[in-house]
């Protein structure tokens, strides 16, 4: 007989199964501060960021027993669906998206990952002479990085222009109720995903921010993450907000904004206030308040500067996922992985072929992989008990 539920849990939405613990790991953020660690292996391979990136993945599970554990990627030509409301979408950094075909990155990365898949038991690495480029660089740590992570019964996920942060914001929309996440990154974009039952590790920081401790760390409720880059931009993506309005501009004019959360008309009613009791007391006009109010920027944005900027900020949506991405995750959500062919002495065989010298004894490779094992065990009984 089917055991009931208690009525006050059903009209919670809540359940009484026993809460599920997930890691999701923003990849490509992990890689770019990784990359700082500088590592060659006697062969002559690169291999720091690799390595810092599976110490730093190694001492998180040792923070917490997960049941789940996501490494989620930027996809080939990612922020593309960005770039389409707003062209100048992180062209700060040099990046380039070309409609219906791929980045030199993205060529070499696919190129060496299709290698490494054709070659992965070949005992001997073929040095090459001449100097590789960084991209050349990343990507063989890249594709050496997705192969473990295989191996270690780690979920690698990405798709065709989307970018990592939106995959790991569907996951955490269409989670479980009874699930409880930890979102492993220094991107203060994620901070938006915050709630009771989410909160991100900064390894940069090195704390966990909740939803609870996030206005003593960041200074702001954590409400209105989206509100702020809306109005103020993001620098680091190249995405320009109201001129000359930062965000000490902004709470000055609008104190509340660091003490609860709010809303753009709300902020706009508050400068309106401000411009009305200006004119009124006839003093000269402050640029900033008339510039808010009239949605003025340096940008391509022009008029609907709020709107393409809450659009491309916002994580609360599916704009920029594409049905092959939301069917990619839907189908890996929970699925059991399959132990066949995963193993540790594929891992074994990498490290040899590169001689990737941390590990390429019996008892580094044991004392660094070890914590990998309850993982690897949890999800080997989950996929014989479905």
């Amino acid at each position: 007989m089917q055991q009931s539920i208690k009525k006050h849990i059903v009209e919670a939405g809540l359940s009484e199964e026993p809460s599920i613990y997930t890691l999701i790991v923003d990849g490509n953020n992990l890689m770019k501060i990784s990359g700082v660690c500088k590592k060659t292996s006697y062969t002559g391979i690169e291999y720091g960021m690799l390595f810092e990136f599976m110490l730093q993945l190694k001492l998180m599970l040792r923070k917490k027993d997960f049941d789940f554990v996501y490494v989620m990627f930027d996809g080939q030509n990612s922020g593309q669906l960005r770039y389409n409301f707003y062209p100048e979408y992180k062209a700060n950094r040099g990046k380039k998206f070309i409609q219906g075909g791929e980045s030199d990155y993205f060529k070499t990365s696919r190129d060496f990952i299709h290698n490494l898949l054709s070659h992965k038991y070949k005992n001997k690495y073929e040095k090459r002479e001449e100097k590789k480029s960084e991209e050349e660089i990343f990507a063989m740590q890249e594709g050496i990085l997705k192969n473990m992570l295989e191996d270690l019964f780690i979920r690698s996920v990405s798709a065709d222009s989307v970018e990592g942060d939106d995959l790991i914001s569907y996951y955490v929309r269409h989670k479980k109720p009874n699930e409880k996440i930890v979102i492993m990154s220094s991107d203060r974009d994620l901070t938006q995903l915050i709630n009771e039952t989410v909160c991100i590790y900064s390894f940069s920081k090195k704390i966990f921010i909740t939803d609870k401790n996030f206005k003593e760390q960041m200074g702001i409720p954590f409400e209105n993450v989206v509100l702020y880059k809306t109005i103020c931009g993001d620098v680091s993506d190249n995405i320009k907000g109201i001129k000359g309005v930062k965000e000490t501009t902004l709470e000055n004019l609008v104190p509340e904004i660091k003490e609860r959360k709010m809303t753009l008309n709300e902020v706009i009613d508050k400068v309106k206030i401000l411009h009305d009791k200006r004119s009124e007391e006839k003093k000269k006009p402050l640029q900033s308040i008339e510039n808010i109010l009239n949605g003025i920027t340096d940008g391509v944005q022009g008029e609907k500067v709020y709107e393409i900027n809450e659009k491309i900020i916002n994580l609360f949506t599916d704009e920029m996922m594409t049905k092959e991405a939301i069917q990619l995750l839907d189908d890996m959500m929970y699925a059991p992985l399959d132990p066949d062919g995963r193993d540790y002495k594929n891992i074994s065989r990498l490290i040899s072929s590169y001689g990737l010298s941390d590990w390429n004894t019996p008892n580094k490779f044991a004392a660094f992989f070890g914590d990998f094992n309850r993982i690897k065990n949890k999800e080997i009984k989950y996929f014989y008990s479905n």
